[in-house]
């Protein structure tokens, strides 16, 4: 019997909910913007603005 982390378990538990139509609606809005604002310096300035506004770490997303 295996031990699994917390990260471990929440990828798992995401893979089994990929098939649901609402998390491959979720991840493909997230592809789109990770797409759309990683492309050009101004956009990520634009990102980060909205993160700020919206007090979240956004950056995260842009680092991957």
């Amino acid at each position: 019997m295996g031990i699994h982390c917390v990260s471990d378990r929440i990828n798992l538990a995401i893979q089994s909910l990929g098939g649901l139509i609402s998390i491959a609606k979720i991840k493909s809005l997230k592809l789109d913007m990770y797409g759309y604002f990683n492309h050009s310096p101004k956009w990520h300035f634009k990102f980060q603005k909205i993160a700020q506004i919206m007090e979240t770490n956004g950056s995260k997303i842009l680092k991957k």
